[in-house]
């Protein structure tokens, strides 16, 4: 490893200022310590963040400290030798504060985002997720994904909470992403699901009516999103009791599905499966053997498919968890 040094006028670097490697700049920044973790060697309260952009557009971050009159960096491991005319003016510096935010900010959301990882194990990241996007502002698409993920993590009982969450996500969309119909529909979806949890069922019906209606309008029935979501609505109907309700919206994502020219199509067509099975539980519990039966035979030839891979209990318990 090359051991090098910065060598300076004073023992305190500037607020921020950059050190040039041919034509790369490396930013030097006191507005915060370098965390334990963000690199692989461990620093002390004393480092402060070094942060490059490398030839690839990608960001490197490392660490920088000041010894009397010299100042150390390192990045990705190694240490550099920068000359004194190497210094250049902040105004070249690459924005310190927010590349270095948004790494640690990636890192917290992938961590919280892990729904393989228990919530008391992620609660710690999922808070300096938030921490951080709320420096990021409402207008930062990370923001809402936060905001998002967070409702996700609340606990099972606390739909009240949950619910106040979903309705801050949605109103985030209509205001700062208002083109964005594919998060809206689902996020009232995921309202209408939370409201019927806590006992209005008809005002849940209402919320995924409306939700069902935005998607056909401003996306269309060939997008998969609505398609999903009217398979989910059918199956909302199911899981309240109301077999025939379920019907209509079932019967609407079997057609859309079938009828896709998406790019996706094994995907519309394993939507098209998931629905004739959940028609023939209907009609079913309905008492309508026949109409059951006819749909069994349109699951099972479709599922004898080598290219169809039916999107089962899973895939829709999956839906329901990141839409929420």
């Amino acid at each position: 490893m090359l051991i090098a040094s910065l060598l300076t006028s004073n023992a305190s670097f500037a607020e921020s200022a950059c050190v040039r490697i041919g034509n790369n700049y490396i930013t030097l920044t006191d507005y915060a310590n370098c965390r334990t973790g963000l690199i692989q060697s461990s620093h002390d309260a004393g480092w402060k963040f070094a942060i490059r952009e490398n030839s690839g557009g990608e960001i490197d971050v490392g660490c920088w400290r000041s010894y009397d009159y010299s100042d150390l960096v390192e990045i990705n491991g190694e240490s550099m030798t920068v000359p004194i005319f190497g210094v250049v003016d902040a105004k070249f510096c690459l924005p310190p504060e927010p590349i270095a935010n948004g790494r640690l900010w990636d890192a917290a959301i992938e961590h919280c985002e892990n729904l393989d990882l228990p919530d008391a194990n992620v609660k710690g990241s999922c808070k300096e997720a938030m921490n951080l996007a709320e420096s990021f502002g409402e207008s930062d698409p990370r923001f809402v994904r936060t905001l998002n993920a967070l409702s996700v993590r609340l606990e099972e009982a606390d739909d009240t909470k949950r619910e106040e969450m979903i309705r801050r996500s949605l109103a985030i969309y209509r205001e700062h992403f208002s083109a964005n119909y594919v998060d809206q529909v689902a996020t009232m979806a995921a309202l209408a699901r939370v409201r019927a949890k806590q006992g209005d069922l008809q005002g849940g019906i209402a919320i995924y009516d409306e939700a069902i209606a935005l998607g056909v309008k401003y996306l269309g029935t060939n997008d998969l999103t609505v398609i999903a979501e009217m398979l989910l609505f059918g199956k909302f109907y199911l899981d309240h009791g109301k077999p025939a309700d379920a019907i209509a919206p079932l019967n609407k994502a079997l057609t859309f599905a079938k009828q896709s020219n998406t790019s996706f199509w094994v995907l519309a067509n394993s939507l098209a499966a998931s629905s004739a099975r959940l028609l023939a539980q209907a009609y079913r519990a309905e008492g309508d053997i026949t109409e059951a039966e006819l749909y069994m035979e349109t699951y099972r030839k479709m599922k004898q498919s080598p290219i169809i891979r039916e999107t089962g209990p899973k895939d829709i318990d999956r839906w329901d968890t990141e839409e929420s």
